[in-house]
């Protein structure tokens, strides 16, 4: 059985909401002989089904720590912090530095790419330095920067970052370093802090979970007090809330207070605090991950429900008249925030 909702059109102070399919589908499984399975059958093939995939795992797993014992037996150690490495920076430009420092962040790409276990395949010049494939203008500065992260002794002096360009901001995507370098926080704008506890997973890494036991509370993504040259919001955020958790999640203007959020509890999606869409098919059950969009050439934003039992999908676009609005989660209960990109 396929069902599929209309699309509806409305506007909303300006903006406009549209809502897209909803799509859940749903197929029954019969016999040769065209009768349905029993429930006992069904159960005997998603056990077989499950054992089977499970033996499939097992000996990937297997075979990936073969893999590893083998890789870790050629390369048996990682380079030296102590090592000074000869850089050839876009062809033009040759810079020696210490291991240490391309490996500040390790969760960093670039740490990964210079930890030693990878020297011998790496790109070389003529020469033997390791090539860097990158304009010196651009890749220079995040040397200095990171010198100065290592060579740091005082914990309340803040290294100043360089000036978030466009160029600057890509190579760091490239390498995994835009948190490290431009990090956000999720900050709880609605005063009280009890009973929120805020877990970020990585240094190198976006991805937050929020936990609030006590009254509900707004969080908006925002530049740290001490960072203000990161890019100025972000274009993407997934938020996944966890069982037992209620509230609104999308986005809001800081000066016009124009919003677009998903409200889970009524199952509506809020056009500057009217609703647009409501009365949505969805099963409501949680967890639940939501994905939010922002179109820097339309400034259009979209927020996607994703299910997490079925393949049931509830979307809808929210053209906004403000230049800028900002990722917002109103929480009670648990929620991880993933997949953050900015825009720059």
């Amino acid at each position: 059985m396929i069902r599929a909702a209309k699309v509806v059109t409305q506007l909303a102070n300006g903006g406009r909401c549209i809502l897209g399919p909803v799509t859940l589908g749903a197929k029954r499984t019969k016999h040769h002989d065209g009768g349905s399975k029993s429930a006992t059958d069904m159960v005997v093939q998603l056990q077989g089904l499950f054992e089977s995939r499970e033996k499939g795992l097992n000996e990937r797993e297997a075979a990936l720590e073969k893999r590893l014992r083998l890789f870790e037996e050629q390369y048996p150690q990682a380079g030296k912090d102590s090592d000074v490495l000869h850089l050839n920076v876009g062809g033009s430009s040759n810079v020696a530095v210490l291991r240490r420092t391309l490996t500040h962040f390790e969760n960093s790409a670039l740490a990964a790419r210079f930890s030693g276990r990878c020297d011998t395949s790496l790109e070389k010049a003529k020469g033997g330095n390791f090539f860097i494939d990158q304009d010196p203008n651009v890749f220079v500065p995040l040397l200095n920067y990171l010198r100065q992260c290592d060579q740091r002794k005082r914990d309340d002096l803040i290294v100043q970052a360089p000036l978030p360009t466009y160029e600057f901001c890509s190579m760091l995507e490239y390498y995994g370093l835009m948190s490290c370098v431009y990090p956000q926080e999720w900050r709880n704008v609605s005063g009280s802090t009890d009973g929120v506890i805020m877990t970020r997973h990585s240094s190198s890494d976006d991805s937050m979970t929020i936990t609030n036991s006590k009254d509900t509370k707004v969080f908006m993504l925002e530049v740290q007090h001490h960072c203000p040259r990161k890019p100025a919001n972000a274009t993407t955020f997934t938020a996944t809330f966890e069982q037992g958790s209620t509230g609104q999640v999308g986005w809001e203007s800081k000066e016009t207070k124009d919003s677009f959020l998903f409200d889970l509890s009524s199952s509506e999606f809020l056009a500057n605090s009217s609703s647009c869409a409501n009365g949505l098919d969805w099963s409501k059950k949680l967890p639940v991950t939501i994905c939010c969009k922002r179109n820097v050439t339309t400034n259009v934003y979209s927020i996607q429900v994703l299910e997490s039992d079925s393949d049931a999908i509830i979307m809808a676009r929210f053209k906004s008249n403000s230049s800028h609005m900002f990722p917002r989660i109103e929480l009670a209960g648990k929620v991880r925030i993933s997949n953050v990109l900015y825009d720059f």
